[in-house]
């Protein structure tokens, strides 16, 4: 079975502290504003993607690309907010589960192995978002918004009933995301984003996806 290196505390650190580069995007913002603490839970689907490539320590390459469906919870706080803006923070989590076939790897001897089985992840991310537009708070005018943010995230994928070995990812990386919010003719109102996390630290894999989300709320008409 192939391992690999686990996520480095150091390196945990290094991106917690740079999340001060914040500071000076709030300290222009919060003149004027209000602080709010209004609780937004989100639920939905979504689609995801790994790509990894990295070799191992005992001097196997091993490159994987797949995907897998997505359960998306997310909860958040808007803690700023004003005329259709706001800023939240809040944890988009993930669990996802499919089918790979892409996994290939080599051995010492440079053979090439074709590899599938079941996948299993799941995302732990912590993000600060701007939200602007329609959509952006509970009182909101307009039908139309959208959001941008960033964090931090972790990630762990786990590729089992395979051929040859068994294999987990674990990661810490820069999570970005972005979307649009829009409420429907039926006045139902929707989510849909992006992401893409550029692991860091740990085996640092990378994740993309896009999702589609439906508040567990109502908001004004």
């Amino acid at each position: 079975m192939i391992e690999f290196n686990r996520v480095g505390s150091r390196n945990l650190l290094y991106y917690l502290i740079n999340l001060k580069r914040l500071f000076p995007f709030l300290a222009v913002i919060l003149p004027v504003t209000s602080f709010s603490q209004s609780f937004f839970p989100e639920f939905g689907f979504g689609a995801s993607g790994i790509y990894h490539n990295q070799n191992s320590i005992n001097n196997s390459d091993l490159t994987v690309s797949a995907s897998y469906g997505d359960i998306v919870y997310y909860p958040k706080v808007n803690f700023i907010e004003a005329n259709n803006f706001a800023l939240s923070i809040g944890s988009p989590l993930r669990l996802g589960f499919g089918w790979f076939s892409t996994a290939n790897s080599y051995d010492s001897n440079f053979n090439l192995i074709h590899d599938h089985g079941f996948i299993f992840a799941y995302d732990l991310p912590v993000c600060l978002d701007m939200n602007f537009g329609g959509l952006s708070t509970k009182n909101s005018s307009g039908r139309f918004g959208g959001y941008i943010g960033s964090g931090l995230g972790y990630n762990r994928v786990s590729l089992f009933g395979s051929n040859q070995s068994n294999y987990v990812f674990e990661s810490v990386g820069v999570l970005y995301r972005g979307g649009v919010r829009f409420l429907s003719r039926s006045d139902h109102a929707y989510t849909l984003g992006i992401y893409y996390k550029n692991g860091r630290a740990g085996e640092q894999n990378s994740t993309f996806g896009l999702d589609i989300i439906a508040p567990l709320y109502f908001y004004r008409k």
